[in-house]
């Protein structure tokens, strides 16, 4: 299925959208948390950069998400003005 997002100029699969979200939900707090826990394990300073990275790359994916779909208050002031 095929939706076009209100207050986005283009148009988005929803199975990319649904996908997405899963990829961020898990990025921002599974992933980070197995890694910590395996880098406690091991006493490995390198997971600890390892979890940064994959949290920090799941908060960019969120804020890209939260813009996606329309929910920034720009989007929804020129959504209203057209």
């Amino acid at each position: 299925m095929v939706l076009s997002i209100p207050g986005t100029f283009f148009i988005t699969a929803l199975g990319v959208i649904v996908r997405i979200k899963w990829t961020v939900i898990l990025s921002v707090f599974l992933l980070p948390g197995v890694i910590l826990v395996v880098g406690w394990l091991t006493q490995s300073g390198l997971a600890l950069w390892l979890a940064f990275v994959v949290q920090y790359l799941g908060l960019l994916g969120e804020r890209w998400l939260f813009f996606a779909q329309a929910n920034h208050p720009q989007n929804l002031y020129y959504q209203t003005v057209s």
